[in-house]
């Protein structure tokens, strides 16, 4: 399932959680409205940063370009040093953290 499945779901959730919170009379239509569509922003902005940290994009990175993605991953402050086993990959990818297999 990708992302916006699962948000979905979440969503769906949410509003019949919401929907018995307002049968039952504890809030109105408008607030329970209000309440999911924050709910649905803060979830969003989470997985969202979730699926950005390093781990998290190498991860997503199966049909990425390697060398965009040992670039985005050089960028990671926790990450000293990736080694590749093409030298031609190191030479292209702009920074100092991506050597070959020679390691320089």
């Amino acid at each position: 399932m990708n992302s916006t499945i699962i948000l979905s779901l979440v969503r769906q959730f949410l509003l019949a959680g919401g929907g018995s919170l307002v049968t039952l009379g504890y809030l109105d239509a408008d607030t329970m409205n209000q309440i999911v569509g924050a709910l649905m922003v803060l979830i969003a902005s989470g997985w969202a940063l979730y699926e950005r940290r390093a781990a998290g994009l190498a991860k997503s990175a199966v049909h990425a370009d390697p060398k965009a993605v040992m670039y985005e991953l050089a960028k990671a402050p926790e990450v000293a040093k990736i080694v590749t086993t093409s030298p031609t990959v190191a030479l292209e990818v702009p920074s100092r953290k991506v050597v070959g297999p020679a390691g320089g």
